[in-house]
């Protein structure tokens, strides 16, 4: 038999957190870290003559950065390495049909050798075997 509205005040919720890890630091959006990642984004993605909005978002679910966060005051730097440029990408993201193109794995490749460079010096970023230059038009 369905619950009814006037079952409403028998039914107890208890909310169980034992196994769910706390949400990790958000990057401060006007701080130094945050700062280079846009810099080096709107550098290597293009959108014709235009630079790329860069965007803080929450990302449902947890992801290996909070094994890293003891190692920084604001937490880990995060950012999506890919473009999304249609409505079904973000679904795609571990779901059925997962996969990304070879161009969004060079932007990522090229994107995360920048980064070093910006954060690191170009010494720490060749160590790496990384790149630059502009990555593509979207």
């Amino acid at each position: 038999m369905p619950a009814s509205e006037t079952d409403a005040g028998r039914v107890e919720i208890e909310l169980v957190t034992a196994a769910a890890s706390p949400p990790t630091k958000v990057t401060p959006t006007d701080g130094h870290y945050f700062t280079a990642l846009k810099a080096v984004i709107q550098e290597v993605w293009r959108c014709g003559d235009k630079p790329l909005p860069v965007l803080p978002f929450l990302l449902p679910g947890l992801t290996d950065s909070r094994h890293y966060e003891r190692l920084s005051a604001n937490g880990a730097l995060k950012w999506l390495p890919t473009a999304m440029s249609r409505a079904h990408d973000l679904r795609r993201v571990h779901g059925t049909d997962e996969r990304s193109s070879l161009l969004n794995l060079r932007g990522a490749m090229c994107t995360a050798a920048r980064v070093m460079q910006a954060l690191c010096g170009a010494e720490g970023a060749a160590a790496a075997g990384g790149g630059g230059g502009q990555h593509s038009e979207l």
